[in-house]
């Protein structure tokens, strides 16, 4: 079609022979609740001829508004392009062209009018070679015509896709055998049952659903580990009847295979697995299906992800579809056969030493991306592992660590970790991740003697309540890590049941933030904390609301608190400091606090019970000049002793004078108690 030629045309906009008819038809009607309302119908006419002025034979459609109105609505042509493809274009009464398809035609309350017999014969001849999918007549045909268009234009877009597709995804194979018998016995082992009869007698008569004989076993209970007499894997004990009497059940995990592909390429694939149990069937149901499939470039120096499909059954385009999202490091079941292979084949490899499927079985789940960084930028990943630390080598490899506090470049634990092999004769039965690390070094930090079963109490006690290293050192200042797990469980005992520990609403997770806050409230009041039952009170809800209450009364909400007072002796010997220039100084009292915000109008006052209870310390900086005007207040960590923060009027940052009188003042005084707290430390372990 050619399009300027044609939009050139002239378009006669007050055609006289426009039919006479009513414009609006209103319709009266009555819905199932005996309401009425009313709906219109609005009535078009159209005229259609034929155009060989370009030399081509086009239809154009002119459509108007019945006379006596008789206004232009727009002008349809409808050609062919140069490739032969059917073309159409609308002109509206505005000029302006679109491409847009018609309406409905007789939906939507609209209805369409011939002006004559002829000019529905004109539309039926030149889509004579249609009537076998674009049925009706006149601009009904052509609706029909246009829709078959569109459905054809779909169809070839979407097989277009499907072959680009499956191009790009042309070297993906089957799922190998090898990988099929990794997801049997390392994947979905723990899926393996031995389904028995609960008789009550020495022996009793099982199912294995490993290899699906019945045999003889003696007696067990439900969950105990069995080994099956005839295949000699071991499996899971389960009641035959209790299972029978349920709906079954479905254990389900996600793998991920690194297909290689030639050159430096290869594909992440991402898969489901899914064992089921029901109908009495004693053999699962396996069913594995592919989500993700994303194809990377590894040239050793960068991993660049190029494209990621997911798998859409309704998609038009085929099973898979381009995703916007590409992420590939997820922690998952990690297949580690093909590892070696990708990731040693780059140029430049020299570390042929390391095993990057074995460090994946070990630490499964394991994003690849993560592992491979990890197996480069860690030279003591693989000393780890040796010495069994296999959950702290997984927290790593998964970046759920501080590494600026460790130098990852070592490749011994002693330079790199700080631990020696009397850390590792308890770190390795305890077998810790991170967090567990950094509490055993906190208990380290107090000079005080590890015990070991203590220490492996308080680490089961720790991951249920979610206690810190600083929380667990608030602890140690005041009683032993043994009398805590025992006030723990006996709490726990009185206040938990089994049902309640596989809950959300588990009692055990408030536990800790409800003593921490009966312990600084019964600081600030002065109780007596190195009396066991005020420190382990019998009834910490109780004790908890009681101390609370009082905290908030009004009279003792505004009062001062003695403790800043008290603390001043020992904190003036350990931080004062002077120069010609400035000083550094502790609060006196309370409102040393009070007056130091006001001044300086920011918040420190708000860090007086913190202050008290000695979880940080606040320090002023003032011009020796001016010892009693505030001009800088400081914030240090009492455990890491590191500066938190320097504030100065209106929260301003601190200018380069004061910057150097902290660095000496930090030198001086700061740094000597950093040093005996790490002798303290080296002469503990």
């Amino acid at each position: 079609m050619q399009k300027k030629k044609l939009t050139a045309l002239p378009i006669d906009k007050n055609r006289e022979d426009v039919p006479v008819m009513q414009a609006v038809v209103e319709f009266q009607h009555t819905d199932l609740w005996g309401n009425n309302y009313t709906s219109n119908k609005y009535n078009y006419v159209y005229d259609a001829f034929l155009d060989t002025s370009t030399g081509e034979n086009t239809l154009i459609v002119d459509v108007f508004s019945p006379a006596p109105d008789a206004k232009f609505c727009y002008r349809l042509l409808i050609g062919k392009n140069k490739q032969g493809n059917d073309k159409w274009f609308i002109i509206d009464s505005k000029g302006e062209v679109s491409e847009r398809s018609l309406d409905g035609g007789c939906y939507y309350n609209k209805f369409y009018y011939p002006f004559s017999a002829e000019t529905n014969k004109v539309i039926d001849d030149y889509l004579a070679d249609t009537s076998s999918y674009a049925k009706g007549k006149g601009i009904g045909k052509i609706i029909a015509w246009q829709k078959a268009v569109r459905q054809k234009r779909l169809k070839d877009k979407y097989q277009k896709i499907k072959d680009s597709i499956s191009y790009e995804l042309a070297e993906i194979r089957p799922l190998p055998q090898a990988v099929h018998k990794w997801i049997d016995n390392t994947v979905m082992a723990y899926s393996r049952y031995i389904f028995y009869d609960a008789n009550g007698k020495k022996q009793t008569t099982a199912r294995c659903s490993v290899c699906g004989n019945e045999v003889t076993i003696n007696k067990v209970r439900s969950g105990d580990k069995v080994t099956c007499p005839v295949c000699h894997k071991k499996c899971t004990a389960k009641p035959y009847r209790k299972y029978l009497n349920s709906n079954g059940f479905c254990n389900r995990e996600t793998i991920m295979y690194l297909q290689p592909f030639k050159g430096t390429r290869f594909c992440a694939r991402e898969f489901i697995i899914e064992y089921y149990y029901d109908c009495g069937r004693i053999n699962p149901y396996i069913w594995i299906k592919e989500l993700v499939r994303t194809t990377c470039d590894f040239d050793g120096q960068e991993m660049r992800v190029q494209e990621q499909y997911t798998y859409d059954e309704d998609y038009k385009g085929g099973d898979w579809r381009k995703d916007y999202f590409k992420s590939v490091n997820s922690s998952l079941q990690l297949y580690p056969g093909t590892l070696n292979k990708i990731f040693k084949r780059v140029k430049g490899f020299n570390k042929w030493h390391i095993d990057y499927g074995k460090i994946a079985k070990q630490c499964n789940p394991v994003g690849f991306v993560n592992l491979y960084d990890a197996v480069n930028k860690v030279a003591c990943l693989p000393n780890m592992l040796n010495n069994g630390l296999v959950e702290l080598a997984r927290d790593v490899i998964a970046h759920r660590c501080n590494t600026s506090l460790y130098d990852l470049s070592k490749g011994s634990l002693s330079k790199s970790f700080g631990i020696t092999k009397d850390d590792l004769k308890i770190l390795k039965p305890l077998n810790v991740n991170y967090r567990e690390f950094e509490l055993y070094k906190a208990y380290q930090s107090t000079c005080r003697k590890i015990d070991f079963e203590e220490l492996k109490e308080f680490l089961k006690v720790s991951s249920t309540i979610d206690c810190n290293t600083a929380e667990m050192l608030s602890i140690l200042q005041r009683s032993s890590l043994r009398k805590f797990c025992k006030f723990f469980r006996k709490w726990e005992s009185e206040n938990c049941t089994s049902q309640d520990k596989d809950s959300w609403w588990d009692p055990r997770r408030h536990f800790f933030s409800d003593y921490k806050d009966y312990i600084r409230n019964a600081t600030l009041l002065e109780y007596d904390l190195s009396n066991s039952e005020v420190l382990f009170p019998k009834n910490l809800k109780q004790a908890h609301d009681l101390a609370y209450s009082i905290i908030n009364d009004k009279e003792l909400k505004n009062a001062e608190l003695p403790q800043i007072a008290r603390q001043y002796e020992s904190y003036s010997n350990l931080y004062s400091y002077e120069d010609k220039n400035y000083c550094i100084m502790p609060p006196s009292r309370h409102n040393d606090l009070k007056n130091e915000g006001k001044t300086l109008c920011h918040c420190v006052a708000t860090y007086a019970k913190r202050v008290a209870v000695g979880s940080t310390i606040i320090l002023f900086i003032r011009k020796t000049s001016e010892k009693d005007k505030p001009y800088f207040t400081l914030e240090l960590n009492p455990i890491t002793y590191e500066i938190e923060q320097c504030r100065g009027l209106r929260n301003c940052a601190y200018p380069k004078e004061v910057k150097d009188f902290m660095d000496k003042w930090y030198k001086t005084k700061i740094e000597p108690l950093k040093r005996s707290k790490g002798k303290c430390q080296t002469t503990a372990a």
